[in-house]
């Protein structure tokens, strides 16, 4: 089973605000784009953050491409230590995002994999909310989360 498979029903690290940067994007393909800038401005000077650009790039797709979703709120923030990162979206949808497995000539269905090895197996998604976050995106239904090693630069 993978880790998307088994959603956790809580995820202590957002149990409370992370700190670091939030915003609500449209659910439109540019705002993969934004979502990554926002991401690096955040983490900017904390090594690394190829890794996380690509978590983002592909949360952020995933929310476009595969739920009714018309935003959702991005969020990023360095946890304590300083050798990884938080990264999380909410939307307004209740499916729940799953590894494919891609046939080796398929043109996509490889993203949560690729989430998969950066981040260890450290990602997942819950239908449980936490409370802090209704006053940023009403209506949330789905966090997706993933924590992510910064690569010392």
């Amino acid at each position: 089973m993978t880790a998307i498979e088994t959603a956790r029903t809580s995820v202590p690290e957002l149990m409370n605000p992370p700190g670091g940067a939030s915003r609500v994007f449209p659910a439109i393909l540019a705002s993969g784009r934004d979502f990554r800038a926002m991401v690096v401005t955040e983490l900017t000077g904390n090594g690394d953050t190829e890794a996380v650009e690509l978590v983002a790039a592909e949360f952020a797709a995933n929310v476009t491409r595969h739920t009714d979703s018309v935003n959702f709120l991005g969020g990023a923030a360095l946890l304590p230590g300083k050798d990884s990162a938080i990264l999380y979206t909410v939307d307004s949808s209740l499916q729940l995002p799953f590894i494919k497995h891609a046939a080796n000539d398929a043109e996509s269905g490889r993203g949560l994999n690729i989430v998969d090895q950066i981040t260890g197996g450290r990602w997942g998604s819950t239908t449980k909310v936490p409370e802090w976050i209704a006053p940023l995106y009403p209506n949330p239904e789905k966090l997706v989360y993933a924590i992510t090693p910064l690569q010392v630069a």
